[in-house]
């Protein structure tokens, strides 16, 4: 009985002083294709192309917690939604600027859903 207590106040204390920032990971199809191997603007996602995009979140999020735990950083990722955006396309002239001010903006209409889910489920990410 006396293990339990320790063990749990060695919780308690670990809940006070780690950080979680929880994170939602959103992507585009032709990130996808791309991720899967398919330059071709005009590709069609497949229940493979996603499960490998989700592989790929996943690992992401393993290295991150596992380069914090490395480094001595009392902090963890933790994924809580991770989706391909249904419309969204990048602008292929300037894609990464345009994608992040899309994605910043809370005023236009191009990704304004996205910051109501990332509310809806809690992500600080």
């Amino acid at each position: 009985e006396k293990e339990e207590e320790e063990n749990d106040e060695m919780d308690r204390e670990l809940d006070i002083s780690w950080t979680f920032i929880d994170v939602m990971v959103v992507w585009t199809r032709r990130a996808e294709c791309r991720y899967s191997g398919s330059d071709n603007p005009d590709c069609l996602t497949t229940l493979q192309t996603n499960v490998n995009m989700r592989s790929l979140v996943r690992l992401a999020i393993m290295e991150t917690n596992t380069a914090f735990l490395l480094s001595g950083v009392r902090a963890s990722v933790r994924l809580r939604l991770a989706f391909r955006h249904p419309t969204y396309s990048e602008d292929l002239s300037s894609s990464i600027p345009t994608a992040f001010q899309d994605l910043r903006s809370t005023d236009d209409t191009a990704l304004n859903a996205i910051h109501r889910i990332r509310r809806l489920v809690r992500a600080d990410l």
